[in-house]
């Protein structure tokens, strides 16, 4: 019998496949990060940005770097080193981090879009609508529904995922003896955020104005990153390994054009 969560160690050894697929995840990962923090200080010190739009792109970008870090702190290098002796709790437990911050700030990006929406047809009453309290209320709703999401994986059976240094994906660990598969939370927490990404394009599209404009870019990015996530599998790209590669980053390079 395979040991349960055997699929999230290394192979032993490093092959020049794992030295090019973790140095891609360190490159794609670091630059995001690097941006993201960037963004954060600029929106500390510039008091233009201290206003409602202010705040949720910051809470957008600090999901975004707290789900860089994780690529950075084991992704990255549980693929250089391949460890065999490492826990699978450990790739777990950065699972669970990574999807904790990376669906509060997929929520928040359709409020961001309804936020610019209000700052252009509703100016008088702006201030209003987007109160302080209420931007920390839609934040607070985002983490109450990914705190949600991250809790199903380990309350349902046969939900924990976590990061394969071999196939350069994540995994599903399998069940544990006497439990049975019920459904994938990773696949229809995928479906409601392309959902949302697929909603803010189709809302932002038809304006002509430049805050519109980037927006549409910056969904657009996400929702293809989504799109791969859902619909490409097993080599639908090139083959496998690519496949994998190409949908486990695309979500730090739309990190990247968010920033």
């Amino acid at each position: 019998m395979t040991e349960f969560g055997a699929n999230l160690k290394g192979r032993g050894y490093a092959t020049q496949t794992d030295l090019i697929a973790g140095a891609i995840v360190l490159g794609i990962s670091f630059t995001a990060m690097t941006f993201g923090v960037v963004n954060l200080s600029l929106i500390n010190q510039t008091k233009l940005w201290h206003n409602a739009f202010g705040r949720l792109a910051a809470w957008r970008t600090f999901g975004e770097v707290c789900c860089n870090c994780t690529c950075l702190l084991y992704s990255a290098p549980v693929t250089f080193l391949q460890p065999t002796t490492l826990s699978y709790k450990v790739g777990v437990a950065f699972y669970l981090t990574e999807k904790l911050f990376g669906f509060s700030a997929c929520l928040i990006q359709p409020v961001i879009s309804l936020n610019r929406l209000a700052a252009v047809y509703f100016p008088i009453k702006y201030n209003v609508i987007f109160q302080k309290k209420m931007c920390f209320l839609f934040i607070a709703l985002t983490l109450m529904y990914s705190s949600a999401a991250v809790i199903s994986y380990m309350v349902l059976p046969c939900s924990l995922l976590g990061y394969s240094p071999t196939l350069y994906k994540f995994v599903r660990l399998g069940c544990p003896e006497g439990e049975r598969p019920l459904t994938s939370i990773s696949g229809k927490s995928s479906v409601i955020c392309f959902s949302f990404c697929l909603a803010t394009v189709d809302k932002d599209s038809g304006r002509n104005i430049r805050f519109f404009i980037q927006s549409v870019l910056q969904n657009v990015s996400m929702m293809t990153a989504m799109t791969m996530v859902c619909f490409c599998r097993d080599g639908a790209i090139v083959n496998a390994t690519v496949t994998n590669i190409i949908i486990f980053n695309s979500y730090n390079v739309a990190h990247v054009c968010n920033a």
